[in-house]
């Protein structure tokens, strides 16, 4: 992973990152600031100080450490739609001067594919449509929400075992001839009823059959950070579980908007669409 070297202040800044005014240390680590992007910034400080705030391209995110006198760290995420251009970091704490730099969002390298799927699903009835705008706006909310505890522990991890990604996040989509949104997610082509995996640990925010998604898991892992499996052929867990990485969520299916058995795999993060490549990459420490 690069380190993308950030000249906050004046002062020297050691490799990798940068020492701002009263002993503030930043240090942000990114393998490419681009749309879909996460980063890990990890800041340091005196004992005494309290309050680190770190504020993302406009938004307040949370921050936690790992032990007691370890870095202060915080996921960046951006949403795959961002335009490109400059974002800003904005690391403060309680009494003191703001170290403050813009990123620059670089454009993705999205293709353009064509897809043919039912015709209910591109032109839905009133019905279908009233019950996916239902069901879009409750993921919308659920995404909304951050809770303070941090519900992972170590690297996130691959939900399929022994299946390649299809590194096709981003794609610019038409269906049946018509233009539609970004893919926010990777899908993983593999057998039906192949066992899906949590990539980390959290609670179960959501598990049942979706319009759009089929067969749908949604895991709250803390801090406002959200996996999601899709077109899910079997649930295997129930809204409100506790449940460790690695541990069967689902099994592998077509159900929903799909063109064959695959898994779709997403992550919102602090509501941005992220690559969830991009968040394993990130977090492998």
């Amino acid at each position: 992973m690069t380190a993308l070297a950030l000249t906050l202040s004046l002062l020297a800044a050691p490799p990798g990152g940068a020492e701002c005014a009263g002993g503030l240390g930043v240090r942000l680590d990114w393998k490419s600031p681009e749309q879909g992007g996460v980063a890990v910034v990890d800041v340091t400080a005196p004992p005494s100080t309290e309050g680190v705030r770190v504020v993302w391209d406009g938004k307040v995110v949370p921050v936690w450490r790992a032990s007691p006198r370890g870095p202060w760290r915080a996921l960046l995420g951006v949403d795959v739609e961002r335009k490109p251009g400059p974002a800003g970091l904005v690391v403060t704490t309680e009494g003191g001067p703001p170290c403050a730099r813009d990123v620059d969002v670089k454009a993705g390298d999205f293709v353009v594919r064509e897809l043919h799927v039912p015709e209910r699903y591109v032109e839905p009835n009133p019905q279908d449509l009233a019950r996916a705008e239902k069901e879009s706006a409750r993921l919308e909310a659920l995404f909304a929400e951050s809770g303070e505890e941090r519900l992972w522990s170590g690297p996130f991890r691959l939900p399929l075992r022994g299946v390649a990604a299809s590194h096709n996040f981003g794609q610019r989509r038409i269906l049946n001839g018509q233009p539609r949104s970004s893919h926010a997610g990777v899908d993983f082509p593999a057998g039906a009823g192949t066992p899906v995996r949590a990539a980390q640990g959290g609670r179960v925010a959501l598990a049942e059959e979706l319009f759009f998604s089929g067969g749908t898991v949604v895991i709250d892992h803390g801090l406002g950070l959200y996996s999601f499996y899709g077109h899910l052929s079997a649930i295997l867990v129930k809204e409100g579980q506790r449940i460790e990485v690695g541990v069967p969520v689902g099994k592998v299916g077509a159900t929903g908007r799909a063109t064959g058995p695959h898994l779709h795999w997403s992550v919102r993060l602090h509501g941005a669409r992220v690559n969830p490549l991009a968040l394993v990459a990130a977090c492998g420490r």
